[in-house]
């Protein structure tokens, strides 16, 4: 329930969007905490296609990522 609201605002829209570019194109995410960023790029990379490559800060921030 919660993810389909995610997924339907207009950020999520627009930053699926400006990963249609071409190859190379770099997004910072910011101000989001705990486990607001695994959901917010969950819902934004099931409405883009291709491969994608997610770098955070340390490896305890990428175990709780996961």
């Amino acid at each position: 329930m919660i993810e389909g609201l995610i997924r339907d605002l207009t950020v999520i829209h627009e930053i699926s969007g400006l990963l249609q570019e071409p190859a190379g194109t770099v997004l910072q995410l910011s101000g989001l905490t705990g486990s607001s960023k695994s959901v917010y790029i969950h819902a934004i990379l099931s409405k883009s296609k291709g491969t994608h490559l997610i770098i955070l800060g340390d490896k305890e921030e990428a175990a709780y990522f996961y």
